[in-house]
């Protein structure tokens, strides 16, 4: 069935309605709070306690960024959503078609806002791999790599956004699609392989000793447990973007395809949950005349 068509039953157009304008306001505004409260913390953990180097502050910076777009995606998804509701409400129908009809600038500027924080929040982890590993170029080559391909995706992403005003087609629809799940799967490439580098690093650095390995491997379980949920994240959105099924209006599985959207906005809660647990983590550990430990006590704390 034509997406654009008028001919949907009366209960797949509540069911899309409530779902996808709704029920996923609601929810991303929740997790904003969430987050707000989140960034605010680390960001004064940051600003009071710790040392302000350069390393530090350009992980405030990171997460500054990842917290500002992610509160941007929540104001562009509320004038979608005044739009689709105030100005274009006249029927059940009319709020029905409006949500399907995305705007151009709101195509772009959602994607803009999502790659630049996929990157962004990727960065993060490879600058956290880069200080463990005693910021040796030649051992984080492939993450590095890794990671200007996810870059080069994610402009070609929001190139061909922009050079499409209108779409029509399936096949256009399928073409974006597929470019944006490229993008979602090397960021889960580049997070799956900076993690395996940074658990091989605390692991082979704590091996031999046994009084603080245990604060160590407590470093190590945040970053596997913040790496999972990411990618567990970036899995999904990918799926519902090249799986036409789940994207199908008509389909009941268009929940999950809504639901992870969402959590795609707000997904720089991760990293930034991340950054605040490591440092938290890190005033508990102590000093090691051992150098590698040192490069992790370090990376760990920004």
């Amino acid at each position: 069935m034509d997406p654009l068509s008028s001919d949907f039953p009366y209960k797949i157009e509540e069911n899309v309605i409530g779902i996808t304008q709704l029920n996923t306001i609601m929810l991303q505004s929740l997790l904003t709070g969430v987050y707000t409260v989140v960034y605010g913390a680390t960001a004064y953990l940051y600003l009071s306690k710790r040392p302000q180097t350069v390393a530090h502050r350009a992980v405030l910076a990171a997460v500054t960024v990842l917290y500002v777009f992610s509160f941007f995606n929540l104001v562009v998804q509320w004038i979608g959503i005044d739009h689709n509701i105030i100005t274009s409400g006249e029927t059940q129908n009319s709020i029905f078609q409006a949500s399907l009809t995305i705007p151009q600038w709101t195509r772009v500027g959602l994607g803009l806002i999502s790659n630049i924080s996929i990157v962004v929040a990727d960065m993060l982890l490879v600058w956290r791999c880069y200080g463990m590993w005693g910021n040796s170029w030649k051992v984080i080559t492939v993450v590095v790599a890794l990671l200007v391909i996810e870059s080069a995706l994610s402009i070609t992403d929001l190139v061909f956004l922009w050079m499409t005003p209108e779409i029509n087609t399936a096949q256009g629809q399928a073409r974006i699609n597929y470019i944006a799940g490229a993008t979602l799967l090397s960021s889960l490439c580049t997070t799956l392989y900076a993690t395996i580098l940074i658990g091989y690093k605390i692991y082979s650095s704590t091996r031999d000793i046994s009084r603080s390995r245990n604060r160590y491997m407590r470093i190590l379980t945040i970053v596997i447990e913040t790496s999972a949920i990411y990618s567990i994240i970036l899995i999904v959105v990918a799926l519902c973007s090249v799986v036409p099924q789940l994207s199908d209006v008509t389909s009941p599985l268009i929940a999950l395809e809504t639901y992870a959207t969402v959590a795609e906005n707000v997904l720089g809660i991760v990293p930034t949950a991340m950054v605040l647990r490591l440092v938290l983590a890190s005033h508990r550990a102590n000093m090691s005349s051992h150098a590698s430990l040192n490069q992790i006590n370090d990376a760990a704390s920004g």
